[in-house]
């Protein structure tokens, strides 16, 4: 008797700790959540969406080959501001802008938003249409899973 209520007050216990950490976890885990084609929003590092923005445009953008076979893209563009209040880093926000001409000749932007205590947004356009605005989302978010980012449905 005393050692099966020892085995219950075990597996109590793990059941617990297991509990308490993925609660621990999933409260940690970086994740996106997508308003359209054009918005989304993410809890993930910086590092992680300048990640994204990077590869969306490895995989979409004009990419030309040189006389030495380096590939580079003349359209590509980078921009970045920021600005905070008097009273320190808790109104600190930052805004970053990557455009780039995609390999059908369309203008495409991915615009960043991010402040010290609120998820990041995440502004994309694509002027070639739904299909090149769905693709520009795609390349975006597939990055975003691929760095373990999940994503958060309503």
């Amino acid at each position: 008797m005393k050692t099966r209520f020892s085995k219950v007050i075990l597996v109590v216990s793990l059941t617990a700790v297991a509990a308490t950490a993925f609660a621990t976890y999933s409260k940690s885990q970086p994740t996106f959540r997508v308003y359209g084609v054009g918005a989304l929003t993410t809890t993930a590092s910086d590092g992680m969406v300048a990640a994204a923005r990077h590869d969306a445009h490895k995989a979409l953008g004009n990419w030309t080959a040189d006389k030495d076979g380096r590939s580079s893209d003349a359209s590509f563009q980078e921009a970045a501001s920021s600005w905070s209040s008097h009273t320190g880093n808790a109104g600190a926000i930052s805004r970053g802008k990557t455009t780039f001409t995609d390999k059908e000749g369309h203008h495409a932007e991915m615009e960043v938003v991010e402040n010290h205590d609120a998820p990041t947004l995440v502004f994309l356009s694509n002027d070639g249409g739904p299909q090149a605005q769905a693709a520009l989302l795609n390349a975006f978010i597939s990055s975003l899973q691929k760095q373990g980012v999940k994503p958060v449905f309503n």
